[in-house]
């Protein structure tokens, strides 16, 4: 570069405004409220999974964390029902530091024609991880 130094044009500086002007619109990450309302929205695919935490303050939703994984070779066999449930599972082992002892609402993005089944897996989920810490206490 010293030996053949670029030259600064007006293209240059037009990409710089653009940066700060795209750096503007990231949306800024919150620290977790215990007292907020948190809301994890999940998705899943053949590609892998991701999901958002947010929490609501002042009717404004807040994000708070973002995760997102890749589907191993097993995985990406399952029916879309199993894929968009690993998410949520997977979600929520990863927030749950942000959602221990709290309620939240989960979202996923499903068509409609799942989201029944999806209900009726998580409630199945949800009673044999609650049947299994109870019996880990007592």
């Amino acid at each position: 570069l010293k030996k053949f130094p670029h030259s600064w044009i007006d293209v240059h500086t037009q990409l710089i405004r653009q940066i700060k002007a795209y750096k503007k619109e990231i949306p800024c990450l919150y620290l977790a409220s215990p007292l907020a309302f948190k809301i994890v929205e999940t998705d899943g695919s053949d590609i892998g999974y991701g999901g958002i935490l947010k929490q609501l303050v002042n009717d404004k939703e807040q994000l708070i964390q973002y995760t997102s994984g890749t589907c191993n070779s097993a995985q990406k066999n399952y029916a879309t029902i199993k894929k968009e449930i690993s998410a949520i599972v997977l979600c929520v082992q990863k927030f749950q530091s942000d959602l221990l002892n709290q309620k939240f609402l989960s979202c996923c993005q499903l068509r409609f024609s799942h989201s029944t089944l999806v209900v009726h897996y998580w409630l199945i989920w949800e009673y044999s991880y609650i049947n299994k810490a109870l019996t880990r206490i007592t």
